[in-house]
């Protein structure tokens, strides 16, 4: 609520409180005891706990707009309408107004418009009579709003109430014959989502509609793919996936544990450009293990020291073919071919002298596999395999790499059966993207593709549909129905949509029970208010209450803090200005000029200032009941019209009406 220029300057540290000055020119002109007295001190103390009645702050806001005529009574607005629905909105949009009406019919359909706007209208006045005639004037519609005793319902059951009313929707009202299961009854989203993924069931995104199959994990799509396969089709997945799964493990079985390298290797095998490399890896081993295999011991009796070239490696067989042809290793004498052969021999550290050409061809052989274990380290370099360092090592690793190879064709085979396994299967083959991503997947068919586990689920699946069918029997609302066929469809999405809806349903009901409740309460007391407010809610209204308080009444008695929203004070033309304290009563306040008394009271007192010449002071909006053909005052500036085509309402501006 806009509390004004004066609000806002207290709630800005301003050291004057608006209210106090108020109350203070209020108090000066009340007597010591009375009603008016009892107010004032009523307000003090709720000032002091900090509960400053809001229409004070308004009305005060009103008294110190500055005057344009040096103190004298400030142009104000007047507007001459038979409109209940014109006062309305001058209700609405100002926190004073004036109504100048000289009958009470014409102030009851004032008072019925206002009611059926939603306002809690306090209407007041010091003659008892006065009052009874313009109740008497209300009609039918809004006779049932009025109050004359203490509802069963507090202010905030009464909003409540009111809310519920104007909110009730058909649907809303049919909860309650509706057999509606409570959340702990409902199996939890956990266990849908295992028995789901169990049955094969659907398991795609739900919670987030963003999510879509190539962003949500592939291996959360897989029951899914497995539950819509025949069973031929399954068969031949579930044995690419295990001979995949079989694979795997045989290479990780075998890798290194210090500094594993196996796994990065077949990445690059199947993802990467590392097929070319392994492949000739694969070859130069084998050339390394056979070329072991022929030296047999000998390898043992030799090393070799420095480089050993090609040109040297030639003169080496030179030398095993002179051998093989007759000629002989001599001390003395020794041929040509001989004394350019040993330099070659020197680097060679044979154990035993040179015989025979065998030695040597051994020894060529042993130049080869040093050669081909260089050619190795190289060529794993590109495959991040770690430089073998003896033969059994390059053994050791040809037996890894066949490993590698075949898991890398188990994994391009699994991820060739995933892409034709179903025309329309949510695991897309871009989504097997790497190694880890196959292995999952591969892991996850052969877990789900057991039948047994697949009919158990689809088993568990029933009973949570058919035990919720029982727990909620008599007719059901169609999320019951929804939650069922999720169930016995394994769509753990339509699952989880479900759940909400169910959730809305059930505050519905505790709504509309929450509703009946305090409706029943209403009706005992106040059968009529209860039924105008029923029979308004199906029209989309909420209309609000009116009760009737002399004067000093709701003075020496201030009703709490947002109880009412306007009070109607009458005979405003004679009443002192102390009477504006009903400004604590409700935010808004309509005074009426004139009152309805049939006889003037004897010796009437005229105040020194009364409500109506303060008001005026002022500036606030006038408006004047054309049925009622009483004369407005003589304005200050020539006549306009007051009521535009468009039905505005005048603005707080230098401008006087009269009727077109």
């Amino acid at each position: 609520m806009d509390l004004g220029a004066a609000e806002s300057s207290r709630q800005a540290g301003s050291p004057t409180d608006p209210t106090e000055e108020l109350v203070g020119v209020l108090a000066a002109r009340t007597a010591n005891e009375g009603a008016p007295a009892k107010a004032v001190a009523e307000i003090g103390r709720r000032r002091e706990n900090g509960r400053t009645p809001i229409g004070l702050y308004r009305l005060s806001e009103v008294l110190a707009r500055p005057s344009d005529s040096g103190g004298e009574v400030s142009a104000s607005v007047e507007a001459l309408t038979d409109d209940p629905e014109l006062i309305v909105e001058v209700v609405r949009r100002y926190p004073c107004a004036l109504l100048d009406i000289a009958t009470p019919a014409g102030l009851a359909r004032t008072l019925e418009a206002v009611l059926m706007d939603g306002k809690r209208v306090l209407v007041s006045g010091t003659d008892a009579e006065t009052l009874r005639l313009v109740r008497r004037a209300l009609p039918d519609t809004a006779a049932d709003l009025c109050l004359d005793e203490a509802l069963p319902l507090s202010d905030s059951e009464q909003r409540e109430l009111r809310s519920l009313l104007i909110t009730a929707t058909p649907a809303r009202r049919a909860r309650l014959e509706q057999a509606l299961p409570e959340s702990e009854q409902l199996p939890s989203t956990e266990e849908v989502a295992r028995l789901c993924r169990e049955a094969g069931g659907e398991c795609g995104p739900a919670a987030d509609a963003a999510e879509t199959p190539e962003t949500v994990g592939p291996a959360m799509l897989v029951p899914e793919l497995v539950g819509s396969l025949e069973p031929p089709r399954l068969s031949t997945l579930r044995t690419a996936a295990t001979r995949c799964v079989t694979a795997l493990d045989a290479v990780d079985a075998e890798d290194d544990e210090d500094t594993p390298w196996s796994r990065e290797a077949l990445s690059g095998v199947v993802f990467g450009s590392g097929r070319t490399a392994l492949t000739n890896l694969l070859r130069r081993t084998a050339d390394v293990v056979q070329t072991a295999d022929k030296l047999r011991d000998a390898g043992d009796q030799m090393a070799v020291t420095g480089e050993i070239s090609d040109e040297e490696q030639e003169l080496l067989r030179d030398y095993a073919n002179f051998l093989d042809s007759g000629g002989r290793s001599r001390s003395y004498f020794r041929s040509a071919r001989q004394r350019a052969v040993e330099p070659v021999l020197g680097k060679l550290r044979l154990e035993a002298p040179v015989q025979d050409a065998s030695v040597i061809r051994q020894a060529l052989t042993f130049i080869e596999l040093v050669k081909a274990m260089r050619e190795v380290g190289d060529l794993g370099g590109k495959l991040g395999v770690p430089p073998p360092t003896d033969v059994p090592t390059v053994d050791a690793l040809h037996k890894q790499l066949v490993r590698i190879k075949d898991a890398g064709l188990k994994a391009e085979e699994l991820r060739r059966e995933v892409q034709f396994a179903h025309p329309a299967s949510p695991v897309r083959v871009m989504a097997l993207a790497d190694m880890a991503s196959i292995e999952t997947v591969a892991r996850t068919i052969v877990e789900c593709s057991d039948t047994e586990r697949l009919t158990d689920a689809r088993n568990q699946l029933s009973a949570l549909a058919d035990g919720m069918v029982r727990a909620t029997p008599g007719p059901t609302g169609p999320e019951v129905d929804a939650l069922v066929r999720a169930l016995r469809q394994h769509s753990l999405p339509k699952y989880r949509e479900a759940l909400p809806r169910l959730a809305a349903a059930l505050r519905e009901r505790v709504d509309q029970r929450r509703m009946v409740e305090l409706l029943d309460r209403l009706r005992e007391r106040a059968p009529g208010l209860a039924r105008r407010w029923a029979q308004a809610a199906e029209e989309r209204r909420s209309p609000g209450t009116v009760r009737f308080m002399e004067t000093d009444a709701l003075l020496g008695a201030l009703p709490e803090a947002d109880t009412a929203d306007l009070v109607v004070l009458l005979d405003a033309g004679a009443l002192g200005m102390e009477h504006l304290l009903v400004a604590a009563a409700a935010p808004r306040v309509l005074a009426v000029a004139g009152g309805f008394a049939s006889t003037e009271p004897p010796n009437p007192a005229t105040p020194p200032e009364t409500v109506l010449d303060a008001l005026r002071r002022a500036g606030v909006p006038v408006i004047v009941a054309a049925d009622d053909q009483s004369k407005p005052a003589e304005p200050t500036e020539p006549a306009m019209p007051v009521v535009p085509a468009q039905r505005e309402i005048p603005t707080q501006e230098t401008i006087h009406s009269s009727a077109s």
